[in-house]
């Protein structure tokens, strides 16, 4: 369930390929994200939490997919998340001490 809500998030990040070529925003500027970087801890933190070392591989799978179907903004926006996972799993980062419990 939190890696369907992570996906869904990063996924909805960035427009998809195929939408931005029929699409031109105003003054040709992308679209910004409103995803903040604690946001992304907070979602590899709930990955880990309900996958273990396990939501390392599905973030790689995400790029592998995403690459695959060219969607380069939001593999872009999975490798971020995939890097936040790598970092907390091997101790580098810690939980932000505000996060949300998801129940």
């Amino acid at each position: 369930m939190a890696f369907a809500l992570a996906r869904s998030l990063l996924l909805n990040w960035h427009l998809p390929a195929s939408f931005s070529r029929s699409y031109v925003p105003a003054m040709n500027q992308p679209r910004a994200s409103r995803i903040t970087p604690d946001d992304i801890r907070q979602i590899a933190f709930t990955l880990i939490d309900r996958h273990g070392a396990r939501a390392l591989g599905y973030a790689d799978l995400a790029v592998e997919e995403l690459e695959g179907k060219g969607e380069a903004a939001s593999a872009e926006a999975w490798k971020a998340l995939r890097s936040e996972i790598l970092d907390a799993l091997e101790g580098r980062i810690a939980r932000a001490a505000n996060a949300i419990a998801l129940h």
